[in-house]
């Protein structure tokens, strides 16, 4: 049977996911601007951390498991550098998709002319 101290501490996980849920509804009003991924990722991120640190019990187990879930972590942050790196640097060609006849070809970020 639970004790009352673990009960205690999954409600106040629980409040603290919650929260930040209406955190993040609250902030899906506000105009951000270019911040708006930004903190959308941190909210995220710290939800995800309270559910794997309590939910998933990696608080109570061996540290070779934290290292693994840390390492995981770790990867798709790689992953992601890769990807927006890829994004950023790659050069424009200016092609038009078909159907899209109206559109004009947008500048590169990092083109200085």
């Amino acid at each position: 049977m639970t004790s009352n101290a673990s009960v205690r501490r999954y409600a106040f996980v629980w409040m603290a996911l919650v929260a930040l849920a209406a955190l993040s509804f609250g902030l899906s009003f506000a105009h951000l601007g270019a911040f708006g991924p930004a903190v959308a990722l941190t909210i995220g991120a710290a939800e995800a951390i309270l559910i794997a640190a309590f939910f998933m019990h990696l608080v109570e187990q061996p540290s070779i498991s934290r290292w693994a879930f840390a390492t995981g972590l770790i990867l798709v942050g790689l992953l992601l550098l890769m990807v927006s790196l890829d994004v950023v640097t790659r050069e424009r060609t200016g092609l038009v998709q078909p159907g899209l006849d109206s559109a004009q070809p947008v500048a590169h970020p990092l083109d200085v002319r």
